[in-house]
């Protein structure tokens, strides 16, 4: 059928479906598949027929997002309230500048130029650490073979994997990686490992017969007759025909889910916006049922009537079969309406960051909003009080007030809105990030460091996370004697195989050696010490099937070894395994001397079985003994032998039997006789050797992190496609499950199926899956869908969701998680991409660590957030009084952002780097909606930022008086003030109130030099009350008149120069006192904000980057007092403050210091103690209360 030729075939298995649905393509005949695709199984494709596939459906590679580019993710950076703030700030600053008298100056723009450098700076760091991480989904293609062997016109060629397409008949061997989704047509021992989709390392046995369906039964989670894109094959050879490339492979419509946006709205159906709709197409054969149209059509937003529906449909069927194929539905709906983005809302120029948003991002972004208003409402109403009040500046009285109040509220501005805010908490964040290298944890996102700590659950897959992903021997049973066999993964040098009891020794036990021994010749595996080409490390490597390895290494550990038996015991006959049989079985003849007492004498031959236990043992008639002995296998021993399989299956462990048989010195078949018809001659009459129990090891450390999660509130929930019993007995093994609390009905473990009861695979309603993912902590069964749904449900219920996994299979639930952790060593390049964070080592143990520096990084971001904030608040606080009180204002727009930027901002970066408490994997992991600023860190901001600004104001007005003898603007700059405060040179303090005016010796006689007409001879009389009382006046006036040619003398009520001085001078002398002081209080009040409760002298100099800081702060501070043109840039004079001016910046620093500490004294009533997360186990399972009583923020 022409319609059919375009069909791909996304193969989904695991559905309970019924009989009477359609064929799925690897339930169809071999020769209706190979029809359908219109190929041949022996010549494969024409070359021109290839292209014109290739041409029609494309490359066969996954299509990829594009990379968010490093000038994109600079302007993401940009794209948040507090930013939106900041570049307002500049340019209202640069807009008044620019109407000013000095519009052409340079030095008017400096502040906005500041505030312009301070965002770029923060955008340019979080860019660069994210770009430098950031490697999206660029390394997928990665996954498959670069060149693969095909048939086309009835010739083997080499091509790549890209040019591949459907039809196309490939030979795969081991070692290759399955190029695209295969229909076996022949199948020799074939062996995939398929870990990547299903989660489990167990390689799987592949073969061309099609399994029947069972009613009422789910389906495998991967075809036996399929071979999948993307896998590695492990064994045997296979002749595959490509059903799907690309997109439309298993590993191409999990691709698809990473693509997706997030739309709530479907979700609740179970399903995202998307551009591909291969996740509907459960026939597997690239075309739509009417059903499937009407839910993609729900997808796209697409509103039509059912009869519409039915119209559009049978327009679309070509071939009246009933559907409609992928690509005829995507171009009718790309015709109708544009895929929408998620929530219908359109694409904007950059990326939606907001769905993704993490919890310190969401409370940011809300703090910036209440910020904004706060300084929209503070500048406001600083304006209307100063407008009101006619304020002028007393520096410059011929400004319009109006104009001087405008200037005021950007200063203002510049003062209430926290600059340095964004900058702390990127570069708190990086260098997190840079720190968690050391922890062997790679941050792709810069906030994902942050995020993990205020995780309340670790969705974890099993394999290759938990555990080694390595299936490893650790028990043996032979001779009815236990045996310990130690050492983990493929190491042979590493562990030793002992009796359980005793610890001796099993090296030279007979029942040991002939187990390993017929279990290594029934073995296609070998294991060598091979040397990684790039960084020359050796490692023990085994090639062939997986289940083998532990055999073979074990083996080894008793110094047997397959290359050293070949050459007395050579392999004459192999039967492969098979799901039929259950067992695998090879034939070695004895042709010189050998080391195992149990083969047959030379020249005879001897069969080695290894399978199931049950099938095996219904085969044997003896056993071997302890010493090697054969004993009758009678129904007692049959029946210990069997509890002893129950007893290691309980453990989790998989369990295989080994058997042999003296066959003499003929083979009892005839050469022409059927596989089977071998079979059943050779297998009767075995003796049972033993049994061997392996299992996918923990990873080391492994259940210590669990329970050191636990105890810090985080629930670990293990997810994997084991069964139900294997996944609880592993969760009892990794304390995941409490072995001694758990029962099997209490809700703690779940089997998928669960969650989607129905036939068809629908899910339950959002409020059922709910309350199933409440309580588990372990589920079985587990499709990639699953995963997903599982994340997306305790999202729902608020929990903040870590997700971690190595496997294809894995990516969707990383990509959609709070955060994705993936596997570096094992994990795919597909999860690496879909993941906030990976773990370089692959230890599941780093990921605690990192949860303890996460938690460590937030503790340190309040304490800044709380640091800035109160400075910020002590700013306009004091601007504000200054205004209000008529004061001239204490601090220049250039001195407000010095201190901001400059003498402030080092201190609240250091307190980022904080060192953890000792009790921060004790506390319960903060609600998600829980705010950076809480009501009691709000009461101290508000109570440091007072008493700030009572010292600091304090301090201005003894300068002020000092300096000016005055406190008002009007006072101090009034040309007619009779008294001021007038410093003499190198004295320490002023002389106060003296009198502004001067008496000049003058001549009454016109024509003298000194002739004036104010002069008055009698000039006591004439300024009787200014003398009056006052002998110094008296003798001032004499002293003038007795100057040489004066007869005289006159009184001027302004005329000394010393008040001018005052006048001019006085503002400028006071604010640098000031300036110092608060300096100076800033660097005491770092080191107070270190902790919320502890006093300033517990471990005060423990955080030595504090020390640098404040160091930092000092030596700014120094060079912008002292350095020619910088400090009158400023509007700093310290050469005009004298001694005095030291003295009463020190002691405003020494007030503000102790007043913050009597207030944390204070406070303490507002730290209520709450409980730890309230969970302690010890080694045997027992659980206990916790004592330790602990503060949390509230």
């Amino acid at each position: 059928m022409a319609a059919q030729d375009k069909r791909g075939s996304t193969v989904f298995v695991g559905d309970d479906v019924s009989v009477s649905a359609p064929l799925k393509i690897h339930e169809k005949p071999l020769e209706d598949v190979i029809a359908e695709f219109q190929t041949h199984a022996d010549n494969g494709l024409s070359s021109a027929e290839a292209a014109k596939r290739l041409e029609e459906d494309g490359p066969n590679e996954l299509e990829k997002p594009p990379r968010v580019s490093l000038l994109v993710l600079f302007l993401i950076q940009l794209n948040s309230v507090i930013m939106y703030l900041l570049m307002a700030a500049v340019v209202a600053s640069a807009a008044i500048k620019a109407t000013g008298d000095d519009a052409d100056k340079f030095i008017s723009y400096v502040d906005s130029i500041a505030i312009t450098i301070i965002i770029l700076i923060n955008a340019t760091i979080a860019a660069v650490t994210e770009n430098s991480a950031n490697d999206a989904l660029e390394a997928l293609s990665s996954l498959q073979s670069p060149m693969c062997t095909v048939i086309r016109d009835g010739q083997e060629v080499q091509i790549e994997s890209s040019n591949m397409v459907r039809g196309d008949v490939v030979k795969l061997g081991t070692g290759d990686v399955v190029p695209a989704d295969c229909r076996c047509i022949k199948a020799n021992d074939f062996r995939v490992n398929e870990m990547l989709l299903t989660g489990e390392p167990e390689d799987v046995a592949k073969n061309t017969k099609i399994k029947a369906r069972v009613p009422g039964q789910p389906e495998k989670l991967t075809a036996d007759n399929m071979a999948f894109s993307s896998c590695n094959v492990k064994a045997g050879t296979c002749i595959g025909l490509v059903v799907a490339t690309g997109m439309r492979t298993r590993v191409g419509s999990i691709a698809a889910l990473l693509n997706e946006k997030r739309d709530d709205g479907a979700e609740e159906k179970g399903f995202a916006a998307s551009k591909s709709f291969a996740a509907l197409d459960k026939d597997g054969d690239g075309a739509l049922t009417y059903d499937e149209v009407t839910v993609g059509l729900k997808m796209r937003g697409i509103k039509m009537t059912d009869a519409a529906i039915a119209d559009m449909c049978k327009d679309l069927d070509a071939n009246g079969d009933g559907k409609i194929t992928l690509e005829e539905f995507d171009q009718f709906c790309l015709t109708k309406a544009p895929a929408p983005s998620a929530k219908g809302k359109s694409e904007g120029c950059l990326p939606d960051t907001k769905a993704g948003q993490t919890p310190l991002q969401a409370n940011l972004e809300k703090l910036s909003i209440n910020l904004g208003y706060m300084a929209i409402l503070v500048c406001l109403g600083v304006f209307i009080v100063g407008a009101a009040m006619g304020t002028k500046d007393p520096e410059d009285p011929d400004v319009p007030s109006w104009l001087f109040m405008i200037m005021v509220a950007v200063t203002l501005t510049v003062a209430a809105i926290p600059e340095g805010l964004p900058l702390c908490v990127t570069i708190a964040l990086s260098s997190g990030c840079s720190n968690m290298v050391k922890e062997n944890v790679l941050m792709r996102k810069i906030a994902a460091v942050e995020t993990l700590g205020s995780a309340s659950i670790i969705c974890t897959d099993k394999t290759g996370t938990l555990t080694e992903g390595k299936m490893t021997l650790v028990a043996m049973y032979a001779g009815k004697v236990d045996y310990t066999v130690t050492g983990k993964g493929f190491d042979p040098t590493v562990g030793k195989i002992t009796t359980t009891k005793g610890d001796e020794s099993a090296n030279d036990s007979g029942g040991v050696r002939a187990t390993l021994g017929s279990a290594v010749l029934c073995s296609n595996t070998t294991l060598k010490l091979e040397t990684d080409p790039d960084s020359g490390v050796q490692k023990w490597t085994p090639r062939g099937n997986s289940s083998e390895a532990p055999l073979v290494v074990a083996g080894h550990k008793v110094g047997i070894k397959l290359e050293d038996l070949e050459g007395a015991l050579a392999r004459v006959y192999e039967i492969p395994f098979s799901s039929s049989r259950k067992m695998m079985v090879t034939i070695t003849k004895t042709t010189g001397s050998t080391t195992l007492t149990h083969v047959a004498k030379q020249g005879e031959h001897t069969a080695h079985v290894k399978g199931a236990p049950n099938y095996i043992m219904e085969k044997c008639t003896s056993y071997m003994a302890a010493d090697g002995s054969l004993v009758p296998f009678d129904e007692a021993a049959k029946a210990e032998f069997t509890a002893k399989v129950d007893e290691l299956s309980s453990q989790a462990l998989r369990v295989l039997a080994i058997a042999t048989k003296d066959l003499g010195a003929s083979l009892p078949y005839g050469e022409e006789e059927e596989t089977d018809t071998k079979f059943g001659k050779i297998v009767g009459g075995l003796t049972l050797c033993g049994l061997c129990a392996s299992i996918d090891p923990e990873r080391d450390g492994v259940k210590d992190s669990v329970l050191q999660s636990r105890e810090a509130g985080v629930r670990v929930v293990m997810i994997t496609g084991d069964y139900l019993k294997t996944a609880i007995a592993i969760a009892k093994n990794i304390n995941i499950l409490n072995r001694n609390t758990f029962t099997e009905d209490n809700g703690e473990a779940t089997d998928c199926g669960a969650l989607r009861p129905h036939k068809e695979g629908e899910y339950l309603p959002n409020g059922d899956i709910d309350a199933l993912t409440k309580t588990t902590s372990v589920f079985a069964r587990a499709k990639p869908e699953d995963k997903l749904e599982i994340v997306k449900s305790l999202q729902r219920q608020g929990f903040v969701c870590a997700m971690t996994g190595d496997g294809v299979n894995d990516a969707p639930a990383l990509n959609r998680a709070d955060i994705g952790v993936a596997m570096g060593l094992e994990g795919t390049e597909v999860a690496k991409g879909a993941s906030d964070m990976i773990l370089t080592d692959d230890n599941f143990c780093s990921i605690v660590k990192a949860i303890e520096k996460g938690r460590i990084i937030y503790a340190g971001i309040q304490k800044f957030v709380s640091f800035i904030m109160s400075v910020h608040f002590a700013e306009v606080l004091q601007i504000f009084l200054c205004i209000v009180s008529s004061i001239p204002v204490m601090r220049q727009p250039l001195q407000i952002l010095f201190l901001i930027l400059v003498t402030d901002l080092p201190p609240s970066i250091a307190l980022g780097f904080e060192p953890g408490e000792a009790l921060t994997m004790k506390r319960a992991p903060r609600p998600k909606t829980q705010p950076i600023v809480m009501n009691w860190m709000w009461r101290g901001i508000v109570a440091n930022g007072l008493i700030l600004t009572v010292c600091i104001f304090y301090t201005y007005m003894i300068a002020l008086w000092a300096y000016a003898g005055a406190f008002t603007s009007e006072e101090i700059i009034d040309p007619t003030r009779t008294s001021c405060a007038i410093w003499e040179t190198d004295k320490m303090t002023p002389t106060l109130k003296i009198d502004c005016g001067v008496w000049t010796g003058c001549s009454t006689t016109s024509g003298d030099a000194l002739y004036s007409a104010a002069c008055k001879a009698d000039y006591l009389t004439e300024w009787t009350s200014i003398v009056t009382g006052s002998a110094s006046e008296t003798a001032e006036a004499d002293a003038a008149a007795a100057i040489t040619g004066a007869n005289g003398a006159y009184y001027t009520p302004h005329g000394n120069p010393a008040c001018a001085i005052c006048i001019d001078e006085s503002i400028r002398r006071a604010r640098t006192a000031t300036f110092i002081s608060l300096v100076w209080a800033e660097g005491v009040r770092a080191y107070c904000s270190r902790s919320f409760e502890n006093p300033i002298w517990v471990d005060t100099f423990s955080n030595t980057s504090m020390n640098k800081a404040v160091l930092l702060a000092q030596i700014t501070l120094f060079i912008a007092l002292y350095l020619p043109g910088l400090n009158h840039f400023l509007g700093l004079y310290v050469d005009e403050i004298h001694g005095w001016g030291w003295f009463i910046a020190f002691q405003g620093a020494v007030a503000c210091g102790v007043g913050c500490e009597l207030y944390k004294f204070v406070a303490k009533q507002f730290i209520v103690e709450a409980e730890l997360a309230n969970y302690e186990e010890d080694a045997d399972g027992n659980v206990k209360t916790a004592d330790v009583a602990i503060t949390v923020e509230k």
